[in-house]
């Protein structure tokens, strides 16, 4: 599948997150703010997962751009295309997602990580005169190191 959508903004770097006593965590809100990165047009950024990672949240959004005149005014952003993957290990896609977007909205999504060597790609299907910024962040976080899929 493509994961369970939710909301919120996500960070960008590997690192597992606090690792408890026992069982799984859930990040707090008041946690660091989130560290987006900017993917060019035709380029790939790949966000590698701690193994105790059990869950992820992937944002995606564009800059913003201001619509001038009435009728509804404003914001809006550039163009989004832009192509996600789960993997885990060399050449094993555990989840795909495709994202067009015409206005720029953002996109983010929760996903289950199965484990060791757990990677999400994005990639920026679009021009590069639309990049976009991007962001991975650890959601639930495991002891075991199980990560996922149990």
């Amino acid at each position: 599948g493509y994961g369970r959508y939710g909301s919120g903004y996500s960070n960008g770097y590997s690192n597992g997150y606090g690792t408890g006593t026992r069982g799984t965590s859930t990040r707090s809100s008041s946690s660091s703010a989130p560290r987006f990165e900017t993917i060019q047009g035709g380029t790939v950024r790949h966000f590698t997962l701690a193994p105790t990672v059990a869950s992820a949240r992937i944002t995606i959004h564009s800059q913003p751009t201001s619509t001038r005149g009435g009728g509804g005014g404003g914001i809006s952003g550039t163009p989004i295309k832009a192509l996600v993957e789960l993997l885990q290990g060399p050449n094993t896609v555990k989840q795909l997602a495709q994202i067009h977007n015409q206005h720029g909205q953002p996109f983010t999504a929760v996903v289950r990580t199965p484990g060791h060597g757990s990677t999400v790609a994005v990639r920026n299907d679009g021009p590069v005169e639309y990049p976009f910024m991007a962001s991975v962040e650890p959601v639930e976080v495991a002891d075991d190191g199980g990560g996922g899929y149990g």
